[in-house]
């Protein structure tokens, strides 16, 4: 080989790993390190707008191509909403931690009946995420296990402390959305092996408000505390009388779809034990205009009352009310008796 035909194969080696050094630095910038995370929402759909990242961690990214690009730090794995720009009441949900995960998903536009959302098609990417649909499995197989004397809640209670052992993160975010089912007794001993240190600010109050609630079960509810706005004139002295029925309270708004989706379930069961209940519907509505409107046009003025301030009532701090809908059972002497979900109040009222 002549010193020409040497020298331009010296060069362009070196241009070949200079090329590759830079190709591979560019790559290696993409990966996150092991204190840090990126998080790529890959959208198909005609959506050009920012996507809202909420949870411990709040973020807002513009969609450009159909791909945004979230960028952070999660020292412990939390789950969070990805969410489009104005009303949706099905977010999208992530697994968040460190490391490079990958949303698949379609954007839908909204109708006259239904608001816009996002439908999650993949996630790749997150372990924690790989964890919770073992869990969805394994929950799965827990409720279709009809043959096992074993009760759910004894069989949850045991598999979740299986995963708490395995993870303090997943055992959190199961207790956490497990809270309501479980027994007071249950959920404590539960929560006391989790080191809480491990687990998202978000599933340590869910968990903590839990116990709140479930303390409160044989207290009072001492409505002369309380200002509540009744949706008549007429029903303002209905709290205090109910004719010896015991009461239904359900939490609810206006924006909130699950709650108005849940208004024929809940219709059906005041149906069925009219002559033993009382329903009061709490609304925890910002706008009272718009809650009035909305008694007025749907015929349920009937045993409602507005909430001023929302959440930051006393009566929805004082019963943790977090979430909507959400349901609690007063006996004739308005002594709690049952809280949660419907299904969790029904079977109070068949007792």
């Amino acid at each position: 080989m002549g010193i020409n035909e040497s020298m331009k194969t010296t060069a362009l080696l070196t241009l070949t790993a200079l090329l590759s050094f830079l190709l591979g630095g560019c790559n290696q910038e993409t990966l996150p390190d092991r204190n840090s995370y990126i998080l790529e929402v890959h959208l198909s759909g005609d959506y050009n707008d920012y996507l809202f990242l909420a949870g411990e961690e709040m973020d807002s990214v513009l969609v450009v191509d159909g791909v945004a690009r979230f960028t952070g730090e999660m020292p412990v794995p939390e789950q969070v909403a990805v969410i489009p720009k104005g009303t949706s009441i099905a977010p999208a949900r992530v697994y968040l931690e460190n490391s490079h995960i990958k949303m698949y998903g379609h954007y839908i536009l909204a109708t006259d009946t239904r608001p816009q959302r996002i439908r999650v098609d993949s996630i790749v990417g997150s372990k924690m995420q790989d964890l919770l649909e073992d869990w969805q499995n394994d929950y799965q197989r827990l409720t279709a296990d009809r043959e096992n004397p074993e009760s759910l809640n004894a069989r949850m209670t045991r598999v979740i402390a299986e995963k708490i052992k395995l993870s303090d993160n997943l055992g959190g975010w199961i207790l956490a959305r497990s809270a309501e089912r479980l027994s007071q007794e249950q959920l404590r001993s539960l929560y006391e092996q989790i080191d809480t240190t491990a687990i998202p600010g978000t599933e340590l109050r869910m968990i903590q408000r839990a116990l709140t609630r479930k303390s409160n079960i044989g207290k009072n509810v001492a409505w002369e505390n309380y200002e509540l706005i009744p949706s008549t004139s007429e029903k303002e002295n209905i709290l205090a009388n109910t004719g010896g029925k015991r009461k239904l309270l359900h939490f609810w708004a206006t924006w909130c779809g699950p709650c108005i989706q849940n208004f024929p379930a809940l219709d059906s069961v005041v149906d069925q034990y009219q002559a033993q209940l009382q329903p009061l519907g709490l609304s925890i509505d910002f706008d009272s205009t718009r809650w009035h409107n909305y008694l007025i046009d749907e015929q349920r003025l009937d045993g409602e009352y507005l909430l001023p301030g929302a959440w930051e009532h006393p009566l929805a701090k004082d019963l943790e009310i977090d979430r909507i809908p959400y349901y609690i059972l007063l006996d004739e002497n308005d002594q709690m008796i049952r809280q949660g979900g419907l299904a969790d109040v029904i079977a109070g009222l068949e007792e």
